[in-house]
């Protein structure tokens, strides 16, 4: 059995937010005992504790969710929140006294020889809650049938409509009801990740979106997508594939730069594209490193791999190429109302001896942590099922997540305007709803509404 270093409250102590007129006294004091059957998804366990703030936390183990190493980073992840202060008990994982938590026999065997052992060691009596939320159900019922020990029952149900989290109050002789707790709808992302994760690597995010001139050019991207011809200055449909073509191009090892002639942007006339491209060009600092003269664009093509210059054109490639897409949907995402506590991106999620895969953006609503893959558009080697699988392995063994798919209008649009890719997109619509996979066309801030509200 272990247990954390802090000293717990004085008893007297009362929970630092107002409770309900429905809460019982109980909740208005401290509770000196909280059992937990931990599982694969935790939060609203997690979230119970930061709330009722009870003396003693008593995390009951099974030896497979021990094998996952859940109950290890449910404590570290509670002893680090900074708003935990009691003690952090566990039971059922040790080898000498494993519990497995999935056969009635084995079950009261555990309890018989173990369990009231532990609780006559703690000198548990009568003064415990058990939260039935987590674990098999045979287990739950066979732990809330246990005399003399439970003041009373917790159930939270899985809420998928609410930001909160309601904690109902059962009589343990008759599951009678006797109230409920209404939890804070505060909670962080960041923790959220923590009990799934073993380790979260920030990325920084692409310096060009800190440019005061990239939002209004991710918008102009964003219109050229639909549009044939340039128009109202927007010349993104003439620059693209001139600049997606020349980084596709392999050129000889003493060829420093390239030179894209005016007459290669099609009907766009020099006088529109030089301050069009000088725009571009400036998001970068310095902007010597693109550069305009007479006859064309100038890019650099060799240069140190390790170098500064390299790290600036490689972010300006990245933005012009799709990092744009995701500036504009977080941008949305805050226009319509997500807080930044909720709202995370370019994180790199590692569990085990896995690396994990970033995530474009990750929103934590409604009691659910929400993996959203974002793309603007497919490459020429890119296949439909690619951001599918991409959203899954981000999202693998991180609780009851929901997935989408944020894709922009162009990608739909290219796959049913053609006959031959039609069947495609039906198949691929077909695949995500058999995964649960939500797709988002996301033709503007209202369509991500349907995260937000």
């Amino acid at each position: 059995l272990t247990s954390n270093k802090k000293a717990h409250p004085d008893t007297t102590h009362l929970f630092r937010r107002p409770q309900s007129p429905k809460q019982s006294e109980t909740a208005m004091s401290q509770i000196p005992h909280y059992f937990i059957i931990l599982s694969e998804h935790n939060i609203a366990e997690y979230r119970a504790c930061l709330d009722l703030q009870p003396q003693n936390v008593h995390l009951i183990v099974t030896g497979w969710i021990a094998g996952k190493n859940a109950h290890t980073r449910f404590k570290n992840t509670l002893e680090q929140s900074e708003q935990f202060n009691g003690k952090i008990h566990e039971i059922g994982f040790q080898s000498d006294s494993q519990l497995i938590g999935e056969r009635t026999e084995e079950i009261q065997m555990w309890l018989d020889t173990v369990f009231k052992a532990y609780c006559a060691e703690h000198h548990i009596a009568n003064n415990a809650i058990l939260n039935i939320t987590g674990g098999t159900k045979i287990l739950s019922q066979l732990l809330a049938a246990q005399t003399g020990i439970w003041q009373e029952l917790h159930y939270q149900a899985f809420q998928r409509d609410s930001n909160q989290i309601h904690i109902d109050r059962l009589n343990p002789g008759n599951l009678a009801f006797l109230g409920e707790i209404v939890l804070s709808d505060r909670f962080s992302l960041r923790d959220s990740l923590k009990l799934y994760a073993d380790e979260i690597k920030k990325h920084n995010p692409n310096p060009i979106a800190k440019h005061p001139d990239s939002l209004p050019l991710a918008q102009m991207r964003f219109a050229a997508q639909s549009m044939q011809q340039p128009e109202n200055g927007n010349l993104f449909p003439a620059v693209m594939p001139v600049l997606e073509n020349a980084w596709t191009q392999k050129y000889p090892k003493d060829q420093k730069e390239i030179l894209l002639e005016w007459q290669a942007f099609g009907l766009a006339q020099p006088d529109e594209l030089k301050p069009f491209l000088e725009r571009l060009i400036n998001l970068l600092d310095p902007q010597d490193r693109i550069r305009l003269d007479e006859k064309g664009l100038i890019l650099p093509t060799k240069y140190n791999k390790n170098s500064q210059i390299a790290r600036q054109i490689h972010d300006w490639r990245k933005w012009i190429s799709g990092d744009w897409f995701e500036q504009l949907i977080y941008t949305w995402f805050k226009e319509n109302g997500v807080k930044d506590e909720e709202l995370e991106t370019g994180l790199q999620l590692i569990q085990g001896e896995s690396q994990g895969n970033e995530t474009d953006i990750l929103l934590f609503r409604k009691n659910q942590l929400i993996f959203c893959e974002l793309k603007s558009d497919l490459s020429s080697e890119s296949k439909l099922a690619d951001p599918l699988r991409q959203v899954i392995d981000q999202s693998l063994n991180m609780g009851k997540v929901r997935r989408v798919l944020i894709l922009s209008p162009k990608i739909q649009n290219d796959y049913q305007k053609e006959e031959r890719k039609k069947p495609q997109w039906t198949e691929f619509e077909r695949n995500c709803a058999a995964k649960n996979i939500q797709i988002i066309i996301a033709c503007d801030k209202e369509a991500l509404k349907a995260l937000t509200s």
